[in-house]
C-alpha cells in the first residue's frame, strides 16, 4: 500500500480519523490501566474520557483501595494546583509517608526498581 499511495491517502483509505485514533489511544490507556495497576478498564475508560490523565486515575484508585473513597470521587474533587499528599492528608487523613509506601509498592512493572 505504501508503495503506491502517500500516506494522506494510506489513512483516508484505511479510515484513519482523528475520532478514531482518539478512541483508540483512550482504549490503549484504560487496558494499561488495568493491567499494571488493577482499575477496571470500564472505569479507566469513562475518566480519561473526562479528560484526567493517566497518573491521576491511578493515584486516585491507590487511594480508594486503602480508604474506600471511590476513585471517580477523588479525581472530581482535587484541583491540579493541589500536590496529591497534602491533599491526601487534608481530605482523606493519609500520612504522606503511606501514600509514598503505597506508591513505590504499586510502580509500573515496565519501570526499572528504585535502588
Amino acid at each position: 500500500m505504501r508503495k503506491d499511495d502517500p500516506w494522506g491517502v494510506i489513512k483516508k483509505k484505511l479510515g484513519l480519523t482523528a475520532a478514531v485514533y482518539e478512541k483508540a489511544y483512550l482504549l490503549h490507556r484504560a487496558e494499561r490501566l488495568e493491567r499494571f495497576y488493577g482499575i477496571s478498564a470500564q472505569r479507566a475508560l469513562t475518566l480519561l474520557e473526562e479528560g484526567y490523565p493517566n497518573h491521576w486515575i491511578r493515584l486516585a484508585y491507590l487511594l480508594e483501595q486503602h480508604n474506600g473513597v471511590k476513585t471517580e470521587d477523588i479525581v472530581h474533587s482535587r484541583k491540579k494546583s493541589e500536590k496529591w499528599k497534602p491533599w491526601a492528608e487534608r481530605v482523606l487523613h493519609v500520612s504522606p509517608e503511606d501514600f509514598t509506601a503505597w506508591i513505590a509498592e504499586t510502580r509500573n512493572p515496565s519501570l526499572a526498581r528504585k535502588k
